[in-house]
């Protein structure tokens, strides 16, 4: 993905320095995670100094309002459907980690290199991603909310000690 220097500066100007990102929404409720909120209950009470960016299309804006009730904190940045793709994408390719589903921002996240948690259902993660990808993988045969939120923070604190 090429990104302009134009998009580049807009995402530096309303960004923070340090941040992790989750994606949410999606298009098919089995690859669609409805317990983000745990795990960003989880790292916010780890009391990390980190700030969290949400993405997401407009099928995400429901999710990302549901959260921001619950967390009304100034180190959170609500982004769903306010970037173009590329401009998301420079989002995704400065965060420290990005939490996913499989999906187009999953692949983009992938595109420019970003270190991902990505949950999948039903395909496993080897049809979908190279050999090159900086994935770690959570799957489940049948619905990505089947896979414990205890698991990606397992899988969050591995990459952030590493």
């Amino acid at each position: 993905i090429t990104i302009s220097e134009a998009d580049k500066n807009i995402v530096q100007s309303i960004i923070p320095k340090k941040y992790i990102s989750f994606v949410l929404g999606g298009e098919w409720s089995y690859r669609t995670y409805e317990k983000w909120e745990e795990v960003v209950s989880k790292i916010i009470s780890d009391n990390t100094p980190v700030h969290i960016i949400f993405l997401g299309s407009k099928n995400a804006k429901n999710s990302v309002e549901m959260i921001l009730k619950v967390f009304p904190h100034s180190n959170i940045f609500n982004l769903v459907d306010k970037l173009s793709f590329n401009q998301t994408a420079e989002v995704l390719k400065k965060s420290i980690v990005v939490f996913c589903c499989d999906g187009g921002l999953m692949h983009a996240a992938n595109a420019v290199n970003a270190k991902n948690i990505t949950l999948f259902a039903r395909k496993v993660p080897a049809l979908l991603l190279t050999d090159n990808s900086d994935s770690t993988n959570l799957y489940d045969d049948k619905d990505v909310n089947n896979i414990p939120s205890e698991a990606i923070l397992s899988a969050y604190y591995e990459i952030i000690a590493s």
